[in-house]
Protein backbone atom coordinates (compact mmCIF):
# COMPACT_ATOMS: atom_id res chain seq x y z
CA UNK A 1 0.00 0.00 0.00
CA UNK A 2 2.66 2.67 0.52
CA UNK A 3 4.90 1.46 -2.33
CA UNK A 4 4.54 4.88 -4.34
CA UNK A 5 6.14 6.86 -1.06
CA UNK A 6 9.79 5.13 -1.23
CA UNK A 7 9.99 5.28 -5.08
CA UNK A 8 12.89 8.03 -5.91
CA UNK A 9 12.35 11.36 -8.03
CA UNK A 10 14.22 8.92 -10.77
CA UNK A 11 11.72 6.15 -10.28
CA UNK A 12 9.32 8.49 -10.71
CA UNK A 13 10.58 10.05 -13.88
CA UNK A 14 11.13 6.64 -15.81
CA UNK A 15 7.64 5.47 -14.96
CA UNK A 16 6.68 8.72 -17.29
CA UNK A 17 9.39 8.15 -19.78
CA UNK A 18 8.17 4.23 -20.23
CA UNK A 19 4.68 5.22 -20.23
CA UNK A 20 5.66 8.37 -23.23
CA UNK A 21 7.97 5.42 -24.70
CA UNK A 22 4.77 3.59 -25.82
CA UNK A 23 5.52 0.56 -22.42
CA UNK A 24 2.22 -0.07 -20.41
CA UNK A 25 1.76 0.94 -16.97
CA UNK A 26 1.88 -2.95 -15.63
CA UNK A 27 5.48 -2.63 -17.73
CA UNK A 28 6.61 0.26 -15.95
CA UNK A 29 5.59 -1.46 -12.86
CA UNK A 30 7.22 -4.14 -13.18
CA UNK A 31 10.56 -2.23 -14.02
CA UNK A 32 10.03 -0.03 -10.93
CA UNK A 33 9.04 -2.43 -8.22
CA UNK A 34 6.03 -0.85 -7.85
CA UNK A 35 2.43 -1.45 -8.03
CA UNK A 36 0.17 -0.80 -11.20
CA UNK A 37 -1.54 2.06 -9.31
CA UNK A 38 1.53 3.96 -8.32
CA UNK A 39 2.64 3.35 -11.72
CA UNK A 40 -0.69 4.97 -12.87
CA UNK A 41 -0.33 8.02 -9.93
CA UNK A 42 3.28 9.15 -11.10
CA UNK A 43 1.92 9.09 -14.89
CA UNK A 44 -0.53 10.99 -13.98
CA UNK A 45 1.67 13.51 -12.09
CA UNK A 46 3.76 13.75 -15.11
CA UNK A 47 1.26 14.41 -17.52
CA UNK A 48 -0.62 16.95 -15.35
CA UNK A 49 2.21 18.33 -13.56
CA UNK A 50 5.40 17.50 -15.83
CA UNK A 51 9.15 16.58 -14.49
CA UNK A 52 9.16 19.20 -12.14
CA UNK A 53 6.18 17.97 -10.30
CA UNK A 54 7.95 14.16 -10.66
CA UNK A 55 10.82 15.40 -8.48
CA UNK A 56 8.67 17.00 -5.93
CA UNK A 57 8.53 14.84 -2.43
CA UNK A 58 5.35 15.83 -1.48
CA UNK A 59 2.28 13.63 -2.80
CA UNK A 60 0.33 15.79 -5.11
CA UNK A 61 -2.88 14.49 -4.52
CA UNK A 62 -2.76 16.14 -1.55
CA UNK A 63 -2.53 19.46 -3.10
CA UNK A 64 -5.13 21.95 -2.52
CA UNK A 65 -8.26 20.86 -5.38
CA UNK A 66 -11.95 20.81 -6.03
CA UNK A 67 -11.99 17.80 -2.88
CA UNK A 68 -9.48 19.04 -0.71
CA UNK A 69 -12.29 20.22 1.76
CA UNK A 70 -13.20 16.95 2.04
CA UNK A 71 -12.09 13.52 4.21
CA UNK A 72 -8.97 11.95 1.78
CA UNK A 73 -11.49 8.99 1.43
CA UNK A 74 -14.02 10.95 -0.12
CA UNK A 75 -11.89 11.76 -2.99
CA UNK A 76 -10.65 8.30 -3.30
CA UNK A 77 -14.04 6.80 -3.42
CA UNK A 78 -14.96 8.76 -5.56
CA UNK A 79 -12.17 8.02 -8.23
CA UNK A 80 -12.67 4.55 -7.42
CA UNK A 81 -16.33 4.26 -8.54
CA UNK A 82 -15.75 6.34 -11.38
CA UNK A 83 -12.77 3.66 -12.53
CA UNK A 84 -15.03 0.87 -11.35
CA UNK A 85 -18.12 2.68 -13.51
CA UNK A 86 -16.50 4.93 -16.08
CA UNK A 87 -19.90 5.56 -17.87
CA UNK A 88 -21.55 6.90 -14.39
CA UNK A 89 -21.60 10.58 -14.70
CA UNK A 90 -21.21 12.56 -11.63
CA UNK A 91 -24.83 12.56 -10.94
CA UNK A 92 -24.76 8.68 -10.35
CA UNK A 93 -21.02 8.56 -8.21
CA UNK A 94 -22.72 11.19 -5.88
CA UNK A 95 -25.65 8.63 -5.61
CA UNK A 96 -22.97 6.04 -5.17
CA UNK A 97 -21.13 7.59 -2.72
CA UNK A 98 -24.44 7.94 -0.35
CA UNK A 99 -24.44 4.11 -0.51
CA UNK A 100 -21.12 3.51 0.12
CA UNK A 101 -20.09 2.46 3.45
CA UNK A 102 -16.68 3.91 3.67
CA UNK A 103 -17.68 7.62 3.80
CA UNK A 104 -20.94 6.83 5.80
CA UNK A 105 -21.58 9.71 8.09
CA UNK A 106 -18.78 12.01 6.16
CA UNK A 107 -19.96 15.51 4.52
CA UNK A 108 -20.09 14.50 0.47
CA UNK A 109 -19.34 17.01 -2.07
CA UNK A 110 -21.75 18.38 -5.00
CA UNK A 111 -22.42 16.67 -8.09
CA UNK A 112 -21.15 19.44 -9.88
CA UNK A 113 -17.75 19.35 -7.64
CA UNK A 114 -17.54 16.26 -8.23
CA UNK A 115 -17.80 16.63 -12.12
CA UNK A 116 -14.89 18.97 -12.02
CA UNK A 117 -13.17 16.43 -9.74
CA UNK A 118 -13.39 14.01 -12.45
CA UNK A 119 -12.16 16.66 -14.99
CA UNK A 120 -9.04 17.02 -12.97
CA UNK A 121 -8.35 13.65 -12.14
CA UNK A 122 -9.49 11.29 -14.63
CA UNK A 123 -10.31 12.98 -18.17
CA UNK A 124 -9.19 9.80 -20.17
CA UNK A 125 -12.51 8.67 -18.39
CA UNK A 126 -14.68 11.51 -19.42
CA UNK A 127 -15.34 10.04 -23.35
CA UNK A 128 -18.44 12.23 -23.39
CA UNK A 129 -17.12 15.51 -22.84
CA UNK A 130 -14.36 15.14 -24.88
CA UNK A 131 -16.26 15.89 -28.46
CA UNK A 132 -17.93 19.45 -27.52
CA UNK A 133 -21.26 19.84 -29.33
CA UNK A 134 -21.57 22.49 -32.60
CA UNK A 135 -22.45 25.97 -30.97
CA UNK A 136 -26.09 26.10 -31.60
CA UNK A 137 -27.84 28.29 -34.52
CA UNK A 138 -28.45 31.63 -34.44
CA UNK A 139 -31.66 32.76 -34.45
CA UNK A 140 -32.81 34.66 -37.21
CA UNK A 141 -36.58 35.32 -36.65
CA UNK A 142 -38.26 37.11 -33.84
CA UNK A 143 -39.67 34.90 -31.34
CA UNK A 144 -37.62 31.80 -32.93
CA UNK A 145 -35.36 31.21 -29.95
CA UNK A 146 -35.58 33.03 -26.57
CA UNK A 147 -32.95 32.84 -24.46
CA UNK A 148 -33.39 32.14 -20.31
CA UNK A 149 -30.93 32.85 -17.92
CA UNK A 150 -30.17 33.56 -14.02
CA UNK A 151 -28.18 36.80 -12.21
CA UNK A 152 -27.58 34.95 -9.08
CA UNK A 153 -26.50 36.21 -5.49
CA UNK A 154 -28.06 40.30 -5.61
CA UNK A 155 -27.64 41.23 -2.23
CA UNK A 156 -30.34 43.93 -0.97
CA UNK A 157 -30.12 45.99 1.94
CA UNK A 158 -32.80 44.12 4.29
CA UNK A 159 -30.33 41.10 4.08
CA UNK A 160 -32.21 39.40 1.56
CA UNK A 161 -30.18 37.26 -1.46
CA UNK A 162 -31.84 37.43 -4.87
CA UNK A 163 -31.40 35.64 -8.24
CA UNK A 164 -33.24 37.75 -11.12
CA UNK A 165 -34.02 35.35 -13.71
CA UNK A 166 -34.27 37.25 -17.08
CA UNK A 167 -35.54 36.15 -20.41
CA UNK A 168 -34.85 37.71 -23.91
CA UNK A 169 -35.49 38.06 -26.83
CA UNK A 170 -32.25 38.03 -29.10
CA UNK A 171 -32.91 39.50 -32.41
CA UNK A 172 -35.61 42.18 -31.51
CA UNK A 173 -33.19 42.79 -28.74
CA UNK A 174 -36.12 43.40 -25.56
CA UNK A 175 -35.87 42.20 -22.31
CA UNK A 176 -39.45 39.92 -22.50
CA UNK A 177 -39.36 39.35 -18.65
CA UNK A 178 -36.82 40.07 -15.46
CA UNK A 179 -38.07 38.51 -12.40
CA UNK A 180 -36.82 38.82 -8.90
CA UNK A 181 -36.71 35.81 -6.22
CA UNK A 182 -36.02 35.81 -2.60
CA UNK A 183 -33.20 32.57 -2.51
CA UNK A 184 -31.16 32.74 0.59
CA UNK A 185 -31.49 30.06 2.86
CA UNK A 186 -30.41 29.59 6.96
CA UNK A 187 -27.06 29.18 6.16
CA UNK A 188 -26.58 30.79 2.24
CA UNK A 189 -28.89 30.92 -0.83
CA UNK A 190 -30.40 28.09 -3.25
CA UNK A 191 -31.20 27.46 -6.78
CA UNK A 192 -34.57 28.42 -8.47
CA UNK A 193 -37.31 25.88 -8.57
CA UNK A 194 -39.00 24.18 -10.90
CA UNK A 195 -41.96 26.08 -10.45
CA UNK A 196 -40.38 30.05 -9.97
CA UNK A 197 -39.26 29.38 -13.47
CA UNK A 198 -42.39 28.08 -14.94
CA UNK A 199 -44.59 30.78 -13.15
CA UNK A 200 -41.94 33.20 -14.57
CA UNK A 201 -42.15 31.83 -18.17
CA UNK A 202 -46.02 31.33 -18.04
CA UNK A 203 -46.11 35.61 -17.23
CA UNK A 204 -44.38 35.88 -20.73
CA UNK A 205 -46.31 33.58 -22.49
CA UNK A 206 -49.24 35.62 -21.55
CA UNK A 207 -47.92 38.91 -22.65
CA UNK A 208 -45.87 37.53 -26.00
CA UNK A 209 -47.14 34.13 -26.49
CA UNK A 210 -45.41 30.73 -27.39
CA UNK A 211 -41.80 31.20 -28.57
CA UNK A 212 -40.22 27.82 -31.06
CA UNK A 213 -37.75 27.56 -28.85
CA UNK A 214 -36.02 28.09 -25.48
CA UNK A 215 -32.42 28.15 -25.22
CA UNK A 216 -30.57 27.42 -21.83
CA UNK A 217 -27.32 26.50 -20.43
CA UNK A 218 -27.07 23.05 -18.63
CA UNK A 219 -27.72 23.80 -14.89
CA UNK A 220 -29.34 21.21 -13.15
CA UNK A 221 -32.60 22.49 -13.72
CA UNK A 222 -32.33 22.73 -16.94
CA UNK A 223 -30.34 19.65 -17.78
CA UNK A 224 -27.17 18.16 -16.93
CA UNK A 225 -24.63 16.80 -17.77
CA UNK A 226 -24.52 17.08 -21.76
CA UNK A 227 -25.10 13.29 -22.01
CA UNK A 228 -27.75 13.00 -19.19
CA UNK A 229 -29.73 10.29 -21.30
CA UNK A 230 -33.55 11.69 -20.23
CA UNK A 231 -34.88 15.07 -20.57
CA UNK A 232 -35.68 17.22 -16.76
CA UNK A 233 -38.86 17.68 -16.33
CA UNK A 234 -38.19 21.32 -17.39
CA UNK A 235 -37.49 20.09 -20.46
CA UNK A 236 -40.96 17.83 -20.80
CA UNK A 237 -42.85 20.70 -19.61
CA UNK A 238 -41.44 22.90 -22.84
CA UNK A 239 -41.97 20.06 -24.89
CA UNK A 240 -45.45 19.48 -23.91
CA UNK A 241 -46.37 23.23 -24.53
CA UNK A 242 -44.99 22.85 -28.48
CA UNK A 243 -41.87 24.26 -27.29
CA UNK A 244 -38.22 23.42 -28.51
CA UNK A 245 -35.44 23.38 -25.90
CA UNK A 246 -32.25 24.06 -26.85
CA UNK A 247 -29.01 24.42 -24.83
CA UNK A 248 -25.61 26.22 -25.07
CA UNK A 249 -22.58 24.12 -24.97
CA UNK A 250 -21.32 22.84 -21.48
CA UNK A 251 -18.87 26.39 -20.28
CA UNK A 252 -19.38 28.28 -23.27
CA UNK A 253 -21.98 31.22 -21.90
CA UNK A 254 -20.63 32.98 -25.30
CA UNK A 255 -23.58 30.62 -26.92
CA UNK A 256 -26.31 32.98 -25.57
CA UNK A 257 -24.22 36.69 -25.34
CA UNK A 258 -27.66 38.23 -25.48
CA UNK A 259 -29.24 37.44 -22.16
CA UNK A 260 -25.87 36.96 -20.50
CA UNK A 261 -24.91 40.48 -21.26
CA UNK A 262 -28.64 41.43 -20.68
CA UNK A 263 -27.71 41.24 -17.19
CA UNK A 264 -25.50 43.91 -16.71
CA UNK A 265 -27.70 45.81 -19.68
CA UNK A 266 -30.58 46.22 -16.91
CA UNK A 267 -28.68 46.90 -13.78
CA UNK A 268 -26.76 49.69 -15.73
CA UNK A 269 -30.66 51.26 -16.69
CA UNK A 270 -31.09 51.04 -12.99
CA UNK A 271 -28.39 53.13 -11.95
CA UNK A 272 -28.44 52.20 -7.97
CA UNK A 273 -25.27 54.00 -6.40
CA UNK A 274 -26.31 51.58 -3.29
CA UNK A 275 -27.88 48.15 -2.62
CA UNK A 276 -32.04 47.98 -3.00
CA UNK A 277 -33.86 48.27 0.17
CA UNK A 278 -35.84 44.92 -0.30
CA UNK A 279 -36.88 42.91 -3.16
CA UNK A 280 -39.98 44.80 -4.15
CA UNK A 281 -37.41 47.78 -4.70
CA UNK A 282 -35.91 45.34 -7.10
CA UNK A 283 -38.49 43.85 -9.20
CA UNK A 284 -39.89 47.60 -9.59
CA UNK A 285 -37.01 48.79 -10.69
CA UNK A 286 -35.96 45.65 -13.06
CA UNK A 287 -39.25 46.51 -14.24
CA UNK A 288 -38.55 50.55 -14.68
CA UNK A 289 -35.29 49.56 -17.05
CA UNK A 290 -36.70 47.16 -18.46
CA UNK A 291 -39.33 49.74 -19.74
CA UNK A 292 -37.05 52.07 -20.27
CA UNK A 293 -34.69 49.93 -22.53
CA UNK A 294 -37.73 48.32 -24.46
CA UNK A 295 -40.13 51.48 -25.04
CA UNK A 296 -37.45 54.43 -25.01
CA UNK A 297 -34.05 53.46 -25.84
CA UNK A 298 -35.21 50.86 -28.67
CA UNK A 299 -37.98 52.98 -29.57
CA UNK A 300 -35.63 56.00 -30.66
CA UNK A 301 -32.86 54.06 -32.05
CA UNK A 302 -35.41 52.73 -34.63
CA UNK A 303 -36.93 56.45 -34.95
Amino acid sequence: MSQHITLTAAQHEAIYREKLDGHTLKEAARTQHCSESCARKWWRIGRDHGLEGLRQTRDLRSAPGVLSSFEPIVAERALALKQQHPRRGAVRIFHDLGNDAQVTGLTLPKRSSLAEFFHQRCPELLHSYQHQPAAPPPARHVHELWQLDGKEHVVLQDGTIATVLDVREPVACVFLGSFAHAVQTEKHWRKLTLRETQDDLRAVFTEFGLPMGIQTDRENLYGRPASEAFPTLFTLWLVGLGIQHHFGRPHQPTDQPQVERGHRTLFDWMAQPDPLANLVALQVALDTARYKHNAVYLLNNLG
